[in-house]
């Protein structure tokens, strides 16, 4: 018997009426025994979660070599799991658009139940109720799970959704760092992690390679990245610190500094450029170019500036030298990175470092007052 209690989201969607909808939509899996030919990863999740997790991605497509396989994520996940070529097709969702607008939810769960799978697998430590929902909706012989914390999820909840899996697999004891984690997963479904290297999947095309290119064609190196901007607010440094920054890289190098981020971040970074000391050598990319594009412009830069963010990450597993601001939420599961060496983090130590940003003070103060230490950028990097 399926519980409205564990899915509270909807009662801003229509409440019993919506539980009901979804229920109907529900199949439990079975077992089936054989060898899947079509499998659905989802990966819910942000750019950077998906980043790390790609270093894996030869795993599963090892562990079926014959299927069709494919991915769910949001748009710049699909983006970026298309240049791997190691996916036959992906399913975009809009994660604002799915929490907040019924007839899109409605839309989306239809479309998912009529989107039959072998076999569907939710590799995520930290599993959402989105997730299960739309796991539970898509007929599927098997779905498989992890036995995860409770970051998103309620204990309680999250052993209640297991039912909705044939197979839910325990990584115990738990490595900290995601990268391990998501090896550990891997191995806990019968597949082999492999070691990584940066050059083994790429996260653009020659397309995007030539887009990037003619976007700089008109500006000489060397590069800076700059990302002020984060999917959510409260792991961002503040705009003035990064104005401090671009002023000090302007100044006393001849870089180029090229702004990027989202297109809800193309205020900040407008703001940026109108009170720098030197506009003509900075570059507003941000809203300007996909992720696989800015993927492609980090590529060429001599370093990346920015907050704890999914260029952050496509940085690192480029091999690109980038320096990061970030906060204690998570601090050591996603970043610092063993396997990206070329990425620091600077951050502001509490007492409170790991309160998965339940924040209980007025202002993360672990991000507000980190500092960067730009003297030392400039040496580091020879961009003067």
């Amino acid at each position: 018997m399926l519980n409205q209690r564990y899915f509270k989201r909807f009662d801003s969607l229509g409440g019993a009426e919506n539980f009901e909808f979804w229920r109907k939509l529900v199949s439990l899996p079975r077992d089936a025994g054989t060898t899947p030919r079509s499998v659905l990863i989802l990966r819910p999740d942000s750019i950077g979660d998906f980043v790390i997790f790609s270093r894996q991605l030869e795993g599963y497509r090892n562990m079926f070599p014959r299927a069709k396989l494919d991915l769910l994520g949001v748009p710049e996940v699909c983006a970026l799991a298309e240049a791997t070529g190691l996916f036959e097709d992906t399913i975009a969702w809009d994660r604002y658009r799915y929490e907040k607008r019924g007839v899109y939810w409605r839309e989306m769960l239809t479309r998912l139940s009529e989107t039959p799978y072998d076999l569907v697998i939710y590799p995520c430590y930290s599993r959402e109720a989105n997730a299960d929902e739309m796991a539970a909706v898509i007929p599927a012989s098997e779905r498989w799970a992890v036995k995860g914390d409770d970051c998103n999820l309620s204990r309680e909840a999250l052993r209640y959704n297991e039912r909705l899996y044939s197979l839910v697999v325990d990584i115990s004891p738990v490595p900290e760092h995601e990268s391990a984690r998501n090896a550990a997963i891997l191995s806990a479904f019968g597949g082999i992690p492999k070691s990584w290297n940066q050059k083994q999947h790429p996260l653009f095309t020659e397309e995007d390679t030539a887009i990037s290119a003619g976007l700089l064609e008109d500006l000489a190196p060397p590069y800076v990245a700059m990302v002020p901007g984060a999917q959510n607010s409260y792991k961002c440094w503040p705009r003035e610190r990064f104005a401090e920054v671009l002023d000090a890289i302007l100044d006393q190098t001849r870089a180029t500094v090229l702004l990027g981020g989202s297109p809800q971040e193309e205020s900040v970074a407008n703001w940026l450029r109108a009170g720098c000391q030197a506009p003509e050598r900075v570059r507003i990319l941000t809203g300007r170019i996909g992720i696989r594009g800015f993927a492609a412009v980090i590529s060429r830069a001599a370093l990346l500036i920015g907050n704890d963010s999914g260029p952050a990450h496509i940085a690192g597993a480029m091999g690109i030298p980038a320096w990061i601001v970030m906060g204690g939420g998570h601090y050591g599961r996603f970043l610092p990175d063993p396997q990206a060496p070329s990425t620091r983090v600077f951050t502001s130590r509490r007492s409170c470092f790991g309160c998965n940003w339940r924040c209980k003070e007025s202002e993360p103060f672990c991000i507000t007052k980190a500092k960067l230490p730009v003297d030392s950028i400039i040496k580091c990097f020879g961009i003067s």
